[in-house]
This record gives structure tokens, C-alpha cells and sequence, in this order.
């Protein structure tokens, strides 16, 4: 009995030593996060000895959910000093093993998203996907909405780093529905912005810009100052690519007066757009600062993207200023870090940018491979994956129309039912009547009424199919714009292509295998059966267009008519001269040729005049 009682006092002893310990481990963890702070931001040497004892105080408190939020909060306080490096991950793989030993799989959730974001971050693709994928399969065990939600999301935003944008499109739309149905403002805000980057990479600049304006709207009406900041240089970088410097002029200034010692990333994003900004006006000297500053705010973040990106433009700068030697060593080192990356998009731009200095300065057989590579690397992006993508765009207009099949039959069905109870009702109106042979005034005003219900139906019955003939010709017109659009860029590679292997002067111009690549250039630019059957797509939409504008008016050319189809589709110059394989120039002439020949006033509008056939 005497034993039995002195091993209770043992154990009680030693749990309420074990609590105290936890407790005063706990509070000293919370005196820590402001010191741990300060000395991040002041970069003090002590910072790596503080932390190695707040991991030690970390692991003294209990693994459960308590433990895991301290982990958190002192991975965000790193992150807020702008270290998205190994240490700030150990504090977040530390906290999920506290959640983990927690057995709360919505706790486990959230834990998983920060490390999913980590890895988003330090652009390590592969590793998004993996934990993106653990996410989701948390996210469900958990059941909560806005968690499966959140998960798709960073699906989405993997995707993206891997470069299959129309698979990162299909997820970031289930994220954008399960965000609206819970009206969760932000989420939409960091979807839209996601699906703006994959719109942006396939050459959807339009839609880019106006999801990207949407979510900076969101976030500046949810008073979300940082977010909103981040959102415009995010946009200021699409108007960069477009060239649109007034409204970058107008809105970087203001992003960068929010994130200047906020956010180390975003302010080194911000200096690389005003170095291009600078580049673009022409003014050299501002161009190469900024792109300095980036470079040194860089150096502290370690964003390799960003330091390739630098590193190209400080070589554009260089090379319009006259100093090839200068450009020729940034170009090796965007390229190297590019191919460290294994970024393909990244990759074409920097091989791009080699071959052409290192021809400026000489190193012709380098400016050769690299060219050689660029053209291996430029198919492979834009041929394998074009096609990825133009099969998709295929999927999804085939899913569109099913779904509007399935609409219309509904809509058919419906009607068909309401059709059967009015077939119902006049029987039971007839059934009456002879029942009730003296109330032939009252059979008489039922009848009536069951032919204006069967009228009805049959103007309902009308209207669905007019709806489904308009959806039919909808669809037909985003795939006659597909193609015209598919012919316009593949004409515009070829081009480049050709152009860039004519200005190879390393090679003499009858080396057989130059000369055939070079001649198989200039026959596929010559190559009529993408237009025929873009020709023929066209009539089956607008059968009389080209008859009636032939018999309004006489003598017009086989190229008098490609141009005024392409202006009748509004599509614009750049487009219809990749089309055509012609110069803007020569686009512009043909115009003006066109309306000469349709006696046109200078008042009138060639477009208009054309949409009105």
C-alpha cells in the first residue's frame, strides 16, 4: 500500500514539474517573437543562435495543435523579413508534425497548405504538386468547403509552375466556384490572380489584364493595403509585356510607396519593372540603377527567377547602349541560371538572348549551339505544348457543347411535360362536358384556354431551339477565331525562324542542312491548305458574305477577299499580316486599296461596311 502511494506522489510530482516546464517554455516562446523579429529585420548574427533555441523550447511543449501555431507564427515572421528559406521550412515541417501527432486532419490541412506554399515560393514544382496533392486529399478527409477549395487552388498554382496551363485552368476554376460559393472575397482575389498568369502564358494578355484589375478591386475593397500592392505589380508586369508605360507610370509609384520595407520581394519586383519601365522610355542609365537595386534586394531573398529576369535586362540594356562585352556576361549568367532552373519559358527567353551577344562580341560558335538550342527549346514549347493546349481548347468546347446539349433537352423535356398536362387537362375539360351536358359555356372557355397553353408551348418550344442554334453558331465562331488566330502564330514562328537562321554568319549559306531547313521554311510559309480550310469553316457561317459582296462589287482579287474576310471577323492588323505571311505596312496598303474599290467615303468605316453585308 506504502509502495503503491509513493509511486502517485512520484508520478503526480513529476507531471506537475513536466506542465510547469511546457508553461514556462510556452512563455518564453512568446517573449521571444518580438526579439525574434527585431533581430530579422535588423539582421543582428545572433538570429541563427535564437533560433536554434526556439526550436529547442518548441519541441519541450506538447505536440499538439498549441505547439503547432507557436511553430507557425515564428515561420511567418521569417517569412515577413523575407526569408522564404531551409530555416523558416523547418519551423513549418516542425509544426506539421505537431498537427500530425494531433490526429485533427483539418488542423493537418492547414499546415500542409503553408508548406505547399513554401515550396511555391522557393519554385520547386515538383514539390508543389506533391503537397498540393497531399492538400487535397487532407482537404477531404476534413469534409470543410472552404479547405477543398484552398486545395484546388494550390493545384492550380503548381500546375502553373509546371507550365500546363489549361490543367491549371480546370482547377483554378473549381477553386474560383467553391470561393464564390462561400462569397470569400480573397480566395477569388488569389485565384484571379493565378488564373491571370496562366492566361498571360497563353497569350491571353486581355483577360490576363482584367482578371488581374479584379482582383487588386477585391482586395483594395477588403482594405487588404499589401495584397492590393502586390496585385498592381503583378498587373504593372503585363503592361510592361504590351508596352503600355502611361498606365505602369501611373500605378508602380504607388505599389512600390506600399511595399517599400513591407515586403523585400515585392520591392525587388518592383525595381526590376522600373528598370524595364526605364529600358522601354529610353533612359539607359535609370534602367541599369534599378536593375541593380533589384539584383541587391535579391541577393538577401535568393529568388533565382527573378535574379534570370534581371539578368536578361540588364544584357538588353547593355546591348542598346553600346557595351556588348557587359551584355555577353549577363546573358551567360540569365542562360545558366535558366538551365539550373529547367523553367522552359524562362529558358527560350535566355538562350534567345545569348545566341544574339554572343554574336555581337564574336563567339560565333556559341551564338550557333545557342541558337540551335533555342529553336529545339522554342518547338518544344511552343509545338508540343501548343498542341497540348489547342486539344484541350478542342475538350472544352466539346464539354461546352454537351452541356448545352444536355440544357436544350431539359428545356425540351420540360415543355413536353407541361405539353402532356395540357393534353391531360382538355381531356378532363372533354370528360366534363359530356358528364355535364348543360354546361356547354363552361366546356367552351375551357377549350379556349387549353389552345392558348398549347400556343404557348409552341413558342417555348421555338425559343429552345433558336437558343440552341445560337449556342451552335457561338461555338463555331471561338473555333473559326481559334484557327485564324493558330494560323497567325504559327506563320509568325516560322518567320522568326527563318529570320534567325538567315542571320547565322558563322555557317556558310550552302550547308546542306541549313539550306534545307531554310527552304522547308519558306515552303510551309507558302502552304495554302491552313487558309482553305479556314476559308471553308468561314462560308458555312456566313454563306452569302463573299457572293453578295462579289456581285455589289466587280473585280476583286483572291487577296481583296482573304482581307476583307479576315476585317469582317475583327481581327486586327498584326493579326491578319501573320495570316496573310505579308508586313503591317503592306496590310495597311491593302486596306487602303479596298476601299478604294468599294468607292468608299472617308467617312465610312471599312469594318463596319463589311459587317453590314
Amino acid at each position: 500500500m506504502k509502495i503503491r502511494l509513493i509511486l502517485i506522489f512520484i508520478g503526480v510530482t513529476w507531471s506537475f514539474g513536466l506542465k510547469c516546464q511546457v508553461e514556462e517554455a510556452a512563455n518564453t516562446l512568446e517573449q521571444y517573437k518580438k526579439k525574434f523579429a527585431d533581430c530579422l529585420n535588423e539582421q543582428v548574427n545572433e538570429c541563427e543562435a535564437m533560433q536554434a533555441d526556439i526550436i529547442r523550447l518548441l519541441q519541450v511543449v506538447s505536440p499538439d495543435t498549441f505547439a503547432a501555431r507557436l511553430s507557425i507564427d515564428f515561420a511567418k515572421i521569417r517569412e515577413e523579413a523575407g526569408y522564404w528559406d531551409a530555416a523558416t521550412e523547418a519551423f513549418l515541417l516542425l509544426a506539421h508534425t505537431q498537427n500530425t501527432a494531433s490526429g485533427l486532419p483539418c488542423e493537418q490541412v492547414q499546415s500542409q497548405f503553408l508548406l505547399t506554399r513554401q515550396a511555391l515560393f522557393t519554385g520547386d514544382p515538383q514539390l508543389t504538386l506533391q503537397r498540393a496533392e497531399e492538400a487535397l486529399r487532407l482537404a477531404q478527409v476534413c469534409g470543410e468547403e472552404d479547405h477543398i477549395a484552398h486545395a484546388y487552388a494550390y493545384l492550380g498554382a503548381a500546375q502553373i509552375e509546371l507550365g500546363t496551363y489549361r490543367k491549371a485552368l480546370e482547377y483554378l476554376l473549381i477553386a474560383e466556384k467553391g470561393y464564390a460559393k462561400l462569397n470569400d472575397q480573397k480566395g477569388l482575389a488569389v485565384v484571379k490572380l493565378d488564373m491571370a498568369v496562366a492566361y498571360a502564358d497563353l497569350n491571353e494578355r486581355s483577360k490576363s489584364r482584367q482578371l488581374t484589375q479584379e482582383a487588386a478591386m477585391i482586395y483594395k475593397e477588403e482594405g487588404e493595403e499589401l495584397r492590393y500592392a502586390i496585385a498592381l505589380v503583378d498587373l504593372c508586369s503585363d503592361y510592361l509585356d504590351v508596352g503600355l508605360t502611361d498606365s505602369v507610370q501611373k500605378y508602380l509609384p504607388e505599389a512600390a510607396a506600399i511595399v517599400e520595407g513591407r515586403h523585400p520581394l515585392a520591392t525587388a519586383y518592383v525595381q526590376q519593372h522600373y528598370g524595364n519601365l526605364y529600358k522601354q522610355l529610353g533612359q539607359y542609365p535609370q534602367a541599369i540603377a534599378a536593375l541593380e537595386k533589384a539584383d541587391a534586394l535579391n541577393a538577401t531573398i535568393g529568388d533565382e527567377g527573378l535574379r534570370a529576369n534581371v539578368y536578361v535586362f540588364l544584357s538588353e540594356v547593355y546591348t542598346l547602349t553600346g557595351n556588348d562585352a557587359k551584355a555577353y556576361r549577363y546573358a551567360q549568367q540569365a542562360d545558366r541560371i535558366s538551365q539550373e532552373l529547367g523553367l522552359n519559358s524562362l529558358r527560350v527567353k535566355t538562350l534567345h538572348n545569348l545566341a544574339e551577344t554572343a554574336y555581337q562580341v564574336g563567339a560565333y560558335q556559341e551564338s550557333k549551339f545557342a541558337y540551335e538550342d533555342y529553336i529545339q527549346w522554342n518547338d518544344s514549347l511552343l509545338g508540343i505544348e501548343k498542341q497540348k493546349e489547342i486539344a484541350a481548347l478542342e475538350q472544352a468546347f466539346a464539354a461546352e457543347k454537351r452541356e448545352a446539349e444536355i440544357d436544350r433537352q431539359q428545356q425540351e423535356n420540360q415543355l413536353l411535360s407541361e405539353k402532356n398536362k395540357a393534353l391531360q387537362t382538355r381531356n378532363f375539360a372533354l370528360l366534363a362536358a359530356l358528364l355535364l351536358l348543360g354546361v356547354t359555356a363552361y366546356a367552351f372557355v375551357n377549350r379556349q384556354r387549353i389552345r392558348t397553353e398549347q400556343q404557348q408551348t409552341r413558342v417555348q418550344l421555338q425559343a429552345a431551339e433558336n437558343d440552341r442554334l445560337q449556342l451552335e453558331v457561338h461555338f463555331k465562331n471561338r473555333e473559326l477565331t481559334a484557327q485564324a488566330l493558330h494560323i497567325a502564330q504559327k506563320n509568325e514562328i516560322l518567320n522568326d525562324l527563318k529570320s534567325a537562321l538567315d542571320q547565322l554568319p558563322s555557317v556558310p549559306k550552302n550547308t546542306p542542312s541549313l539550306h534545307e531547313l531554310s527552304s522547308k521554311l519558306r515552303f510551309e510559309l507558302q502552304i495554302d491548305d491552313n487558309w482553305e480550310q479556314f476559308a471553308r469553316q468561314f462560308t458555312e457561317m456566313n454563306p452569302t458574305f463573299l457572293q453578295l459582296l462579289g456581285e455589289r462589287h466587280a473585280g476583286l482579287t483572291q487577296n481583296d477577299l482573304r482581307l476583307a474576310t479576315l476585317l469582317r471577323m475583327n481581327l486586327g492588323s498584326k493579326e491578319i499580316a501573320h495570316i496573310l505571311n505579308i508586313s503591317d505596312d503592306a496590310v495597311k496598303k491593302a486596306r487602303y486599296r479596298l476601299r478604294k474599290k468599294l468607292a468608299l467615303e472617308t467617312s465610312d468605316k471599312l469594318e463596319m461596311y463589311l459587317l453590314s453585308i
